[in-house]
């Protein structure tokens, strides 16, 4: 049978895995996210970050059934076993999730789980509910309802129906945007349930409270604050009600308006995706009284909210885009977000934008500073950018960080090495170089006195000590890989660099993992749905390990010279993988 023979050239890769993750000389760091497969398995994953010969490893170091509820510290249970399983309990130095509110519980009961552990909190936004702890900045972004263009994790619900608190507070210059909004919540709900059945397998499922309807907030006034700048958003709400309206009905007509469009698109000869291209072909077709979409039509100054719209968001865009490729480092968190910072603060100047935009501009602005501040939570931020060789220091300073700030930054990177590096290795040392007694006592004939003359040997304890200074009186220098520089420099540096390439391995997001539960998708097909939870983590599991060449092809010829088993997929006993 062809799972059994998967399950245990999994189990012999993975042993083999772990004898090299013991033998690792430094830190590991890890990332982690749960996933739900078409065939409602639950399953949590936990990639490994680390270092090799100067290059990034990373590669997915288990996918486990938890069959109980994904609480906190079952998280924090699981993924304990995991490294227990694996002989590295020792050896943790972050672990990266997503801001899911059950991570949060997981990190804390990690702390009593693990004694040796960094916590590094993923820079985003936590989600909240029924507004709890939200200040006057988040509270705005809720009631602006702009949450998928600013603060894409954060939630509201709704205490009540859009109508009675239409009927409560009376708005009535909002009213023709309610009703050309009617509907929109369902409507969402359709097309997020068709894609997340197309992306995950999940079949028309929806979390409600995850995707709260974009205009429910619109109507929770609680002061005039909120009446004005939910008056000063409304052009932006509009513009987008309309487009996301037009778009549904495009799409889910399928016989009368679609054909439509795509005729609009070839008597235009629209062939690129552009916004002013398509400004052409979504006024023709709204203006088609035939079609019934004169309601959507956009005025110039509605285009042209839309066009700014675009331009100031292109930076979030490129933003989340950067963010989600291979594994973003943790070095480029504090750059890009100073970086976004900087742009919106000269957008929020210019003049001939919106008031609607310039809005949104400033809470964007507040929320996202606000948010910044996290980083200082976790220290592993400002030692990365210390040890990464194109910043050190010099970046704060530019960047005009207070002085006491700087320094408190040097500090953190000094303890940290002191603390944690700074008599690493001194076992391979040898204990320092031989003194002049020891040298004029050697006798053997046989050694070469060159061997052992004081400027050959190793350092003493003193001088290695010196390192992180020596490294921070030399320039800062521009390196392509940083982790290949750390890799030359081993033998100059050899306690700092064992430092930098542990930190500079620590993974800024989980989209490692992430993207590998996506994998799922196309290991359970329709055809498929029947595997087993044992099958679907070695699959995962061997997909990954393969690419990077852990798969040997002795263990793959063994099972394969091996007898058929009889019979349907049946569950291994247990063991089976077993590392020891």
């Amino acid at each position: 049978m062809v799972s059994h023979d998967v399950k245990l050239v999994f189990a012999q890769t993975r042993k083999r895995i772990a004898k090299m993750l013991q033998k690792y000389d430094g830190d590991l760091n890890f990332a982690t996210n749960a996933w739900t497969s078409p065939n409602h398995k639950a399953f949590v994953a936990v990639s490994v970050h680390l270092e090799r010969e100067g290059e990034p490893l990373v590669m997915v170091l288990n996918v486990v059934e938890v069959a109980q509820s994904h609480s906190g510290l079952n998280l924090a249970s699981t993924f304990a076993k995991i490294l227990d399983d694996f002989g590295i309990l020792d050896k943790i130095l972050s672990l990266t999730a997503d801001n899911a509110s059950s991570n949060d519980t997981m990190t804390e009961g990690l702390i009593n789980l693990l004694l040796d552990f960094a916590l590094l909190r993923q820079f985003g936004i936590p989600k909240k509910s029924e507004g709890d702890g939200l200040d006057d900045s988040e509270q705005d972004l809720v009631v602006m309802g702009g949450q998928d263009l600013i603060t894409p994790n954060l939630r509201y619900s709704a205490p009540s129906s859009i109508l009675e608190r239409c009927a409560c507070i009376k708005v009535v210059r909002h009213v023709t945007l309610v009703d050309l909004a009617k509907d929109l919540d369902f409507e969402d709900l359709v097309t997020r349930a068709e894609k997340g059945a197309e992306d995950t397998g999940d079949e028309a499922t929806v979390d409600e409270s995850e995707d709260e309807e974009l205009l429910e907030g619109l109507f929770d006034f609680t002061d005039d604050k909120h009446v004005s700048l939910a008056e000063n958003v409304r052009p932006v709400n509009l513009v987008l009600v309309k487009l996301r309206k037009l778009a549904f009905k495009i799409v889910h007509s399928m016989t009368i308006i679609l054909p439509a469009w795509y005729a609009t698109l070839n008597d235009l000869k629209l062939a690129e995706r552009i916004m002013l291209h398509y400004r052409k072909a979504i006024d023709t077709i709204s203006a088609d009284r035939e079609l019934g979409l004169q309601q959507f039509e956009s005025s110039e100054e509605e285009w042209a909210i839309a066009s700014q719209l675009r331009d100031v968001l292109k930076i979030l865009k490129d933003a989340m885009l950067f963010f989600s490729h291979f594994t973003p480092n943790l070095v480029t968190v504090i750059p890009a977000t100073d970086h976004i910072n900087k742009r919106l603060t000269t957008e929020s100047l210019d003049k001939t934008l919106n008031i609607a935009i310039h809005t949104l501009l400033g809470l964007a602005k507040k929320t996202l500073n606000k948010y910044y501040t996290l980083t200082d939570s976790s220290e592993v931020y400002r030692i990365a950018m210390v040890l990464h060789p194109r910043h050190k220091l010099s970046y704060f300073k530019q960047a005009k960080w207070e002085q006491s700030w700087i320094n408190t930054t040097e500090e953190l990177v000094r303890e940290e090495f002191r603390c944690s590096y700074s008599m690493s290795g001194d076992k391979e040392s040898g204990g320092g170089m031989q003194s002049p007694e020891q040298l004029a006592n050697i006798k053997n004939k046989n050694h070469n006195i060159f061997d052992h003359i004081p400027a050959l040997v190793a350092p003493k304890h003193s001088e290695l000590q010196n390192e992180l200074d020596a490294y921070l009186s030399t320039d800062p220098e521009y390196v392509e890989n940083f982790l290949t520089w750390w890799h030359r420099v081993c033998v100059t540096y050899p306690r700092l660099s064992r430092m930098a390439l542990d930190y500079l391995t620590i993974p800024a997001t989980s989209v490692n993992v992430e993207r590998i539960l996506r994998c799922g998708r196309l290991l359970l097909s329709h055809v498929r749905s029947r595997l087993s939870a044992q099958t679907i983590r070695a699959l995962l599991c061997l997909g990954s390990w393969s690419l990077l060449g852990m798969v040997e092809d002795a263990d793959v010829k063994a099972v394969t010279v091996m007898a058929d088993m009889p019979g349907d997929e049946e569950e291994m006993e247990d063991g089976w993988d077993s590392i020891q």
